[in-house]
């Protein structure tokens, strides 16, 4: 075991008060709202990536509500109230993201998104169900007419095959994740967090007025833990089942011909693209092979990896020369009912995870929530934050 030094422990594991294992967009935007509303808390933020993090640094950069064929599976497995809360916490979600940022420091830009059809996914059950769906993203977010029929001349515009129908989104929003992620990082040490990647926590157990944690640099104390790390939750407390997926992402070189700008989904939102600068975006077909992708290994999957380049140039980009520059794969987490986990699990232990594929949407959402809910018992006398 390696120990650490006097000054190591004095800054980052003496007298804690709140210790948050994960340092992504959930575990920064908690950090963030705890040290607004309490500057003299002493929070510690622990990752146990070496770079970035398995989900807020490796995802495609999407802000988006959910493409129409996915909230209607949605609603025809959990109805109505289940669909009307997710999109609420996605609002709020994206919401809160731009207020933490500057939005040129994430590279934030505001587009339509799409989601498209064909043979095999008809387009007329969208239509036939749209006005409901628009009645309840209307009620969630305030966006009226947020989902309407795509010009037919869309479709010849952008170059792509196969395709005869489309879905238009009246918003949707791109981040370049790394840059957000540095960004609140960054926002959050001015604040006085101490941030620490690479160290993982191995166990977890509740003692006396505080909670014990263990590192290969040994064991520490903490006041209350706040599990931020979506889905490896379950790997410190099984009895909360989050269940990791991971998506396969790939980018193209740079094409000079690229005719789509946006962001794009298919197939319940399985497959999603959109253009990063004059490159293609591609993530996802996760139902192609769904046994090797319940995993929290963040490798690549060869065959999902050929079968997306093989997507892209048969059905995005037919008759373009590009090669493939960028490969990756991220860790998702997954609850039963498709419900984020945020509340208190014991005394002094909260949690904040399951985002269930959408954590860009809604992640400083939770992340919010969750340190308000901890403030009660840690400062109860704070300085509150101002809704909206």
């Amino acid at each position: 075991m390696i120990n650490p030094s006097f000054w190591e422990y004095d800054l980052l594991f003496s007298q804690t008060d709140v210790l948050i294992i994960g340092a992504g967009l959930t575990g920064l935007a908690a950090a963030i709202t705890l040290k607004q509303q309490a500057p003299l808390l002493k929070v510690v933020v622990l990752e146990s990536a070496r770079l970035g993090t398995m989900a807020t640094t490796r995802n495609a950069g999407f802000l988006c509500y959910g493409s129409p064929s996915e909230l209607i599976a949605d609603l025809d497995a959990y109805g109505p109230d289940h669909v009307y809360e997710l999109l609420v916490r996605k609002s709020r979600g994206i919401e809160r993201l731009l207020a933490l940022g500057r939005k040129k420091d994430m590279a934030y830009h505001s587009t339509y998104g799409y989601e498209l059809f064909d043979a095999e996914k008809p387009i007329e059950q969208v239509i036939d169900r749209m006005n409901e769906l628009n009645i309840i993203v209307e009620a969630a977010t305030s966006l009226t007419d947020y989902y309407k029929p795509a010009a037919a001349s869309a479709l010849s515009r952008w170059g792509f095959e196969g395709f005869n129908g489309a879905i238009q989104m009246t918003y949707e929003g791109q981040v370049q994740s790394a840059a957000m992620d540095y960004s609140l990082r960054l926002y959050a040490q001015n604040l006085g967090v101490h941030l620490v990647s690479g160290l993982e926590v191995t166990a977890l157990h509740a003692a006396e007025q505080h909670w014990v944690y263990t590192t290969e640099y040994g064991d520490f104390t903490t006041r209350t833990v706040l599990l931020a790390n979506n889905a490896f939750l379950s790997k410190l407390v099984p009895a909360f089942e989050v269940k990791p997926k991971r998506g396969q992402v790939l980018v193209t070189s740079e094409l000079p011909h690229l005719r789509l700008h946006g962001n794009y989904h298919y197939d319940q939102g399985y497959y999603y693209f959109r253009n990063v600068g004059n490159r293609l975006l591609l993530g996802g077909a996760r139902n192609m092979d769904m046994e090797t992708e319940n995993t929290d290994e963040a490798l690549l999957n060869e065959k999902l990896q050929q079968h997306l380049a093989d997507f892209a140039a048969s059905r995005l980009l037919p008759g373009q020369r590009f090669t493939i520059e960028h490969r990756w794969s991220g860790i998702m987490g997954f609850t039963a009912d498709k419900k984020p986990i945020c509340r208190q699990l014991q005394p002094g232990l909260y949690a904040a995870a399951g985002m269930n594929g959408m954590g860009v949407a809604m992640g400083a959402a939770l992340g919010t929530d969750i340190a308000e809910t901890m403030l009660e018992t840690l400062s109860p006398g704070r300085k509150r934050r101002k809704k909206g």
